[in-house]
This record gives structure tokens, C-alpha cells and sequence, in this order.
């Protein structure tokens, strides 16, 4: 029998009871995850449950079955969350070139599937990160993560001469959006009304 717990990072918020995700957004909602600690947070908020479970060897594979998935439930409920494991353990062993790999994999098997057919003047679409895990540290870290938000009533931004369009820490600084709070990012992707359009 265990008789100690030991958490990582444990917070000291205190009991308080956790709204729903309905209840506070008014909408039904999915999410596609494959660690247990993210299934249980969206279990306790309320999303319906897409467990996928981990990559295994056939990364390419396991991000088209994930981006499958992610579709499927864009089909049940108007609000959908995808946790993507991948880059964070290459961030935690330190190895920059399997990161980039994986980063680069997410792009040709995850998005490429999952934006296919997509109907942007109907769905919105945010992409970020839930925290950063440098290669040079091996940890997370409080540095902001970018994010980008297209789709129905989003306009885009044109890029500044000259500029290249990418999606990295650097071009998102200089975005638009600026700098935002983790808290501030689903009112901003559901709009002043608080409902995606759609």
C-alpha cells in the first residue's frame, strides 16, 4: 500500500469547487487526449471523454488517428480540445533536433488531415501550447507560447513586408494578439457573445 504522495508543482489554491465546462461556457464539449492526467482534468470538467492513449512507435500513424478523432467529435459537440503529448518529452530530454522532428510531424500528419475539407467560415481554430519546456532547461517554464486563432470571423492578419509567415514564439510575439493570459484565451476564440461561431 502507498503511504506517501509526492506531486509535482502542487499548487496551494485550496478546495473550491470546479464549474463545469457547460455550465460556465454553455456549451457541450469534447476533448481528445492521450496522457491520464489531461483525460481526468477534462473528465472533471465535464467534456466528453475521446481517449485516444498514447503514440506508440508509428508517430505518423497515431497523429492521423488522433486528427480522425478530433473530426469525429467536431461532429458531436461545437467545442473540441486536442492535447498533443509530442513535443514535450524531446523538451525534457534536452534533444532540440527530435523536437523539431516532431514539431514538423504534427504539421504533416495532424494538421494536414485535420484541416482538410475544413470549413473555415464555419469553425474556429486555435493552436497553442499548454506551457513551454525548453530544450536548454529540460523543464517547463513560464515563457509565453504562441498562438494563432483562424477561422469564421477571425480576420487575418497580413504579414509586415517581407515578413515570413510562421507559427513560432518569435512571429507570435510580434502578432496582433500580442501577449494574453492562459484564462483570457477561450473568451477570445468564442467571442464577445461567449459562443463559437458556427
Amino acid at each position: 500500500m502507498a503511504n506517501a504522495l509526492l506531486v509535482r508543482h502542487a499548487g496551494s489554491l485550496g478546495a473550491r469547487r470546479l464549474v463545469p465546462f457547460a455550465e460556465r461556457y454553455h456549451l457541450r464539449g469534447t476533448a481528445v487526449t492521450e496522457m491520464p492526467v489531461e483525460r481526468g482534468i477534462a473528465r472533471l470538467l465535464g467534456l466528453e471523454d475521446a481517449f485516444v492513449g498514447p503514440m506508440g512507435a508509428d508517430v505518423p500513424a497515431a497523429l492521423a488517428d488522433r486528427a480522425r478523432a478530433t473530426r469525429e467529435a467536431m461532429g458531436r459537440t461545437p467545442f473540441v480540445y486536442v492535447h498533443l503529448k509530442g513535443p514535450d518529452e524531446p523538451g525534457h530530454d534536452g534533444r532540440a533536433e527530435a523536437k523539431r522532428r516532431i514539431i514538423e510531424e504534427l504539421d504533416r500528419s495532424f494538421f494536414g488531415p485535420f484541416l482538410k475539407g475544413l470549413d473555415l467560415r464555419r469553425v474556429r481554430v486555435a493552436v497553442t501550447a499548454d506551457h513551454a519546456t525548453p530544450c536548454i532547461l529540460k523543464a517547463h517554464s513560464d515563457d509565453p507560447v504562441p498562438l494563432v486563432l483562424a477561422g469564421a470571423g477571425i480576420a487575418a492578419e497580413p504579414p509586415s513586408p517581407g515578413a515570413a509567415v510562421k507559427f513560432g514564439e518569435t512571429s507570435a510575439a510580434r502578432g496582433a494578439l500580442g501577449t494574453i493570459r492562459g484564462l483570457d484565451l477561450l473568451p477570445l476564440l468564442f467571442g464577445q457573445a461567449g459562443k463559437p461561431a458556427g
